[in-house]
């Protein structure tokens, strides 16, 4: 009796594990062997774990794509609002965006090293906004980067399972899956924003391992002829006020770390006047139609070395050559 109730809870077992597995590798949530056009609308996978997708995209782009060598970008959420097909278009070189959404100071630079293990890069773009001045030690990327190259652990995980399921919904019944939106109450975005920066930052202290990662890592781009530009994306007016007023010490740090290196800095064009408040969507974040703009700014800077500010430390509010925007 024993013997056949272990038996049959093997066989109940396994079956479920290899209906687990058939499942996962017929949607294939995050992409990992799936092609373009097979129906499935993979939104909800890459809200669920951008770093998954992000790494299969860029393996995928390499298998395509034999030989050639990529300029990147990496980043948080300010970097992924650029389009890399309007980069890859404007430059007429291949362009792919690494950012992704909420990334911190260890998360880029554990990607910057992936992608340097992995293929030699033309240029590597690093969004590092100020906003990111704060101690962070979170870091998914490892954790992520295992999931990818472990094919059976990554069929057979749970967040495959769920983004199987979440992928299916939206496919079959028209149900998305979204980051959640942000509950304000009667507070406008930029306010509310500005309030949880200025209390995350004062909380934390200056983020000296992380910072020193990004400049070890730089300097073996560098060492290996790949160009890093450092971003300072555009931010809200109000933003760079109160960054200006609350942080002005840890400002100054962050321009003196920067001082040598090509830093494409645009909050010096919002304060010009070029990036107005209505182009934005919350305090560091653009509203999708101008989007673009940026990516067109960013295209025409990295192709204008005069474009970088190399000023021992200079102030954030010095500008890129007035025309970025209008090319």
């Amino acid at each position: 009796m024993e013997r056949r109730f272990l038996i049959i809870s093997v066989g109940v077992a396994l079956a479920l594990a290899l209906s687990v597995l058939a499942l996962n590798y017929y949607v294939d949530p995050f992409a990992r062997h799936a092609s373009a056009d097979d129906g499935f609308d993979r939104r909800p996978a890459y809200t669920l774990n951008r770093r998954i997708v992000r790494m299969v995209a860029f393996d995928r782009w390499l298998d395509e794509h034999p030989g050639v060598s990529p300029s990147v970008i990496v980043g948080d959420s300010t970097g992924a609002q650029v389009d890399e097909r309007l980069m890859s278009e404007i430059t007429g070189e291949p362009w792919l965006n690494m950012s992704i959404g909420g990334g911190g100071l260890p998360e880029m630079a554990a990607i910057a090293e992936h992608l340097m293990q992995k293929t030699d890069l033309r240029r590597i773009v690093w969004f590092v906004p100020f906003t990111r001045m704060a101690l962070d030690d979170q870091n998914d990327v490892p954790r992520a980067l295992e999931m990818v190259e472990a094919p059976l652990k990554h069929m057979l995980t749970y967040e495959t399972t769920k983004g199987s399921l979440l992928v299916l919904r939206a496919t079959w019944f028209g149900v998305g899956f979204s980051d959640p939106t942000l509950d304000t109450g009667n507070t406008d975005a930029v306010t509310y924003q500005l309030s949880r920066i200025q209390t995350e930052m004062g909380g934390r202290p200056w983020p000296e391992a992380a910072m020193d990662e990004i400049r070890d890592l730089a300097e073996r781009a560098a060492a290996r002829g790949i160009p890093v530009t450092f971003v300072n994306p555009p931010l809200h007016p109000r933003t760079l006020a109160m960054l200006d007023e609350a942080f002005s010490e840890r400002l100054k740090r962050y321009r003196a770390f920067f001082a040598g290196d090509c830093l494409l800095d645009f909050t010096g064009q919002v304060l010009e006047g070029r990036w107005k408040p209505e182009m934005y969507s919350d305090a560091v974040h653009l509203e999708s139609e101008y989007k673009p703009a940026l990516a067109k700014a960013l295209a025409a800077a990295v192709s204008d070395d005069s474009a970088c500010r190399r000023t021992g430390g200079g102030s954030m509010t010095k500008s890129m050559p007035s025309d970025a925007t209008r090319r």
